[in-house]
This record gives C-alpha cells, sequence and structure tokens, in this order.
C-alpha cells in the first residue's frame, strides 16, 4: 500500500525559539522541521534528543545519532546539566 503524503500545514518559528541555540549543549529536537529550521545554529549541541519518528530519521540523514525518548519531559527528567 502507497499514499501520497501532504503537508496540511506550516510551521512558524517562535522568537524564543532560537534563543540561547548557539551556546546550548543539550538539545530537544520537537520536529524534523525545527531541526531543519535550526540546526546551523546550534553550534555548541553536543547532545541531541527527540522523540522516535520521523525527526530520528531526519537527525540520522544529517549525520546526527539522537538520544530517544517517550516525550520532552522524560528527556528532561533524564538530563542534569
Amino acid at each position: 500500500f502507497r499514499s501520497n503524503v501532504m503537508a496540511t500545514y506550516r510551521v512558524q518559528p517562535a522568537p524564543e525559539e532560537a534563543e540561547g541555540l548557539e551556546s546550548a549543549t543539550h538539545l530537544w529536537w520537537g520536529s524534523g522541521s525545527q531541526f531543519l529550521r535550526l540546526h546551523d545554529r546550534a553550534v555548541a549541541a553536543k547532545h541531541h534528543a527527540c522523540g522516535a519518528g520521523k525527526t530520528v530519521e531526519t537527525l540520522r540523514a544529517h549525520g546526527i545519532t539522537p538520544d530517544i525518548f517517550p516525550s520532552r519531559k522524560e528527556w528532561k527528567k533524564a538530563i542534569t546539566l
């Protein structure tokens, strides 16, 4: 079974989304489109994390092996900065 995928919305970044990104060492990516918009600014990032699914595929396609968590909330509990 094969079907076509059609975008039904467009993601617009909020100004605060990129706040502090250049110096962040640990990042949670909420979507592949967020990563594609902002990853060039994440120069200090050593640890990338996201949920399972298409976001993982996007990060891996860019040479990043992210830590996978069931939610951002669980990731925040697991990290210590």
